[in-house]
Order: structure tokens, then C-alpha cells, then sequence
């Protein structure tokens, strides 16, 4: 078994130190040098919705309710933390939650332009 570390080294601000231990010799690390790394900030191509939006309560029991000042319709889904999409549809104000599972989750909502929005909330 391998570990993977990597760190930067504020004595070497171009320079990451990537350590790769062995499971079995921990103190035995391979050590790579890596000069003159780059990189670009910047988004990956997903839009986030620039409006104002919140969610209530938290954790929720029956109803989740979106603070939503434009009164404009969104998709949803909510979305369990590993990554499975539970339910679907769209809303504007309300998203009935009665039939989740105690549990954290996330909610995504869309605008009609594809920006998203993704907020963690508790079901109890």
C-alpha cells in the first residue's frame, strides 16, 4: 500500500514536494521534485446562480422552503452525499422532503439559464 502527499514548501514557492510512502517501510519515503508548476485558476465550466438564495429550515422535518426573490422556477434534485440522485423536478418555492430519510443530502438547484446552485441540508 502507497500514500500519496502532496505539499508545498513555502521556502520553494514554484515547487511541490510529492512523497509516496510504502505501506510497509514508512521510513523509507520516495521523494519527486516538481519545478516550475503552474497552475490556472479559473472555473471548470459550470456556472453558479449569482442570485440570493436560501434555504429553511435546516435540518428540515416536512418541507424544504427556498428563499427565492425572483419567484422564478427552478430544477431540483436532491442528491444523497454519496453522489445518488434521489428525486427530481422543479419548484419554485417548496420541495416536499417528508419521504427522504433522516440523513444529509445535498440540494441542487438549476435556473433556466444552467446556473447551478448546491446547498448541504439535514433531513430529521
Amino acid at each position: 500500500m502507497w500514500e500519496l502527499w502532496i505539499h508545498h514548501h513555502s521556502s520553494w514557492p514554484d515547487s511541490v514536494v510529492v512523497v509516496f510512502k510504502a505501506g510497509i517501510t514508512p521510513h523509507l519515503p520516495a521523494t519527486f521534485w516538481v519545478d516550475n508548476l503552474n497552475f490556472e485558476y479559473g472555473t471548470v465550466g459550470i456556472k453558479e446562480i449569482k442570485k440570493d438564495l436560501n434555504i429553511f429550515p435546516n435540518p428540515v422535518i416536512k418541507t424544504i422552503s427556498i428563499e427565492n426573490s425572483t419567484n422564478k422556477e427552478f430544477s431540483f434534485s436532491i442528491i444523497e452525499l454519496g453522489g445518488k440522485i434521489i428525486t427530481e423536478g422543479k419548484c419554485t418555492n417548496n420541495i416536499d422532503a417528508s419521504s427522504l430519510k433522516n440523513g444529509s443530502y445535498i440540494l441542487r438547484l438549476e435556473d433556466e439559464m444552467g446556473q447551478l446552485k448546491n446547498m448541504k441540508f439535514t433531513k430529521l
